[in-house]
């Protein structure tokens, strides 16, 4: 992207999260999924006690508590004021600090280990982002993330992309941004993460689920409770809306059955590093 088209991003992304409503709606309902990988993500962090986290794009603190339950020493940061003060709520035990994922307000090799559970895919740049995480890591540190995996396997998500594909629009006139699963581009990762010092690099799996009422269920937790997912959804027709509900629906009942409630799937790919002792 061009610099204007970073910084539009940037303060469009920003804006929309710091939107109280949206970040309450993430919380109490499209994290289900998301707060089922806090575990993973500490064991693949191979944290220790005393170690020293910094807990990257940390929304409303779920990784967060899991680190501090781990014993370690966090220091969660966020652009989002909304998040940051649900964080620092569920999560007294650690340091909140609002912040840019790539231009970090840390001293060089200062954390044993970083964690982003979701957030690389709302950063404009994420290599600038893991480059900052290589800096303020140790040698030795190892960095996590996770997004949502590609619909490649059964997911709400790629249930929810196909029925806008096959009955609404996807050029959606939204601001220039990294592409949704950019970051889950194993040959994309390895080659710029093994440029910035890290080593190591491994991708697994999290399966991790939304339990549902309604078949339709993605496609409200879009709309609510993110920010791309419901400007797209919102420039939708009302016609093509309705047919996107029936869709989703559709699809959620021939995998999972007639009946619910259903627990709908949302699979997670974490990938994770390790700071290499030498540059």
């Amino acid at each position: 992207m061009s610099a204007s088209d970073t910084a539009a991003f940037a303060a469009w992304e920003k804006s929309g999260w710091s939107n109280e409503s949206v970040a309450q709606s993430y919380a109490t309902g499209f994290a289900e999924a998301a707060e089922q990988c806090a575990g993973p993500i500490v064991a693949a962090a191979l944290i220790k006690p005393g170690d020293r986290c910094l807990d990257l794009c940390c929304g409303h603190g779920s990784v967060t508590e899991a680190l501090v339950a781990a014993k370690a020493a966090v220091t969660g940061v966020d652009f989002s004021p909304a998040m940051l003060e649900m964080a620092r709520k569920r999560v007294p035990g650690a340091e909140f600090v609002e912040g840019d994922a790539m231009k970090l307000a840390c001293a060089p090799a200062s954390f044993d280990a970083a964690t982003m559970g979701f957030g690389i895919l709302h950063v404009p740049d994420g290599a600038k982002a893991m480059a900052e995480v290589r800096r303020v890591l140790r040698p030795g540190g190892r960095f996590v993330y996770t997004l949502w995996h590609p619909p490649t396997i059964p997911s709400g998500i790629g249930y929810l992309f196909k029925a806008i594909a096959d009955h609404g629009e996807m050029d959606a006139a939204l601001p220039s941004g990294p592409g949704l699963f950019d970051w889950a581009d194993r040959e994309h990762v390895a080659d710029v993460a093994s440029q910035l010092g890290f080593e190591d690099i491994a991708f697994d799996v999290v399966p991790s689920y939304w339990t549902a009422e309604a078949p339709d269920l993605p496609v409200d937790h879009f709309r609510t409770g993110t920010v791309r997912g419901s400007a797209l959804l919102n420039a939708q027709t009302v016609e093509a809306m309705a047919a996107i509900r029936a869709s989703v629906s559709a699809a959620v009942k021939a995998e999972l059955g007639p009946k619910g409630p259903w627990r709908i799937p949302a699979p997670a790919l974490l990938v994770s590093m390790r700071a290499a002792y030498s540059v």
